[in-house]
């Protein structure tokens, strides 16, 4: 990987900070998949560093059990990607991430695939006005309240979760939404389904 960020001394000491005091699981994933040093604790070069901190747009981490893995073992939370302001597009997928809290500020994402974890929310996408595409199918997800007003949403997958109703889906969505799948969803009432078709415009797809 050859590379060229520009920083200062503060920056990188603080960079060498932030990653010194990761969860040994995340240490080990960049080091796996960004790095190319396998799955080890070994401290990255500063020059390696930096261009994770300040230029990574795109990130994706697919573990064992995925279709393309990178990864060989799972992880358990999102805190290793809470500085990466600049990240764009985040596939994390089967994994055993529980939370999407800590995404909370990244406001630029555009691409979101977190299928095949633990999710039980999709609390921390609230403030993700220019996500596109939102891939959450395979978790345990019980409510759609979250993307009220992510309107620029043009491909969701929420197949196989808890879902009870699709509140959080508006007219507001039809405009971009080209693909909404949405069964199975084994706690979903045909009601529910028939009253987004119907009132909203919006077609529920089988996927």
């Amino acid at each position: 990987m050859h590379i060229h960020i520009q920083t200062t001394p503060e920056e990188v000491a603080r960079a060498r900070k932030w990653f010194s005091g990761l969860d040994m699981l995340w240490q080990m994933a960049y080091n796996e998949v960004l790095f190319r040093k396998g799955p080890t604790m070994e401290p990255p070069t500063d020059e390696h560093l930096m261009f994770l901190v300040l230029g990574v747009e795109n990130v994706r981490f697919a573990g064992p059990a995925a279709h393309y893995p990178n990864m060989s073992f799972q992880l358990k939370d999102l805190s290793g990607l809470i500085p990466l302001r600049k990240l764009k597009h985040i596939t994390l997928c089967n994994h055993q991430v529980t939370s999407l809290a800590a995404l909370a500020q990244h406001t630029a994402l555009e691409h979101l695939y977190v299928m095949e974890n633990q999710l039980t929310s999709l609390e921390g996408v609230e403030r993700m006005p220019h996500l596109k595409n939102l891939y959450c199918q395979g978790n345990q997800i019980k409510s759609l309240s979250p993307i009220r007003n992510l309107t620029n949403l043009e491909v969701l997958y929420v197949t196989r979760n808890q879902l009870h109703d699709l509140d959080g889906l508006t007219v507001a969505h039809k405009a971009q939404l080209k693909t909404f799948r949405v069964m199975p969803n084994n706690t979903l009432p045909d009601e529910a389904i028939i009253k987004c078709q119907q009132e909203l415009g919006i077609l529920c797809k089988q996927g």
